[in-house]
């Protein structure tokens, strides 16, 4: 075994992750930054105004809401962003 291969076995695994050859990937930097666009403005645009206003309309007024149903309200509109998010991506 020669030297060179002795010493990158005992480099860390992020140290040979970026000395490695790059990757080739079947999307564009165009790609990418629709992505995050799309998953940024989708984020806003479900916790900002769809679930408040869906809330609003199930008669449900945030300022009266115990701890317990706080914690809720920012659950179902945790999990609403994320499947948004997921929508997304597929």
């Amino acid at each position: 075994m020669d030297s060179a291969m002795a010493c990158r076995d005992h480099l860390p695994v992020n140290q040979r992750i970026l000395q490695g050859e790059p990757w080739t990937v079947p999307w564009t930097a165009e790609t990418i930054l629709q992505v995050m666009f799309l998953w940024i403005a989708s984020f806003w645009l479900v916790g900002s105004w769809i679930v408040p206003f869906l809330a609003h309309a199930a008669g449900v007024n945030k300022e009266a809401l115990t701890y317990r149903a706080q914690a809720l309200y920012s659950l179902l509109t945790d999990v609403v962003e994320e499947l948004t998010g997921i929508a997304i991506l597929h």
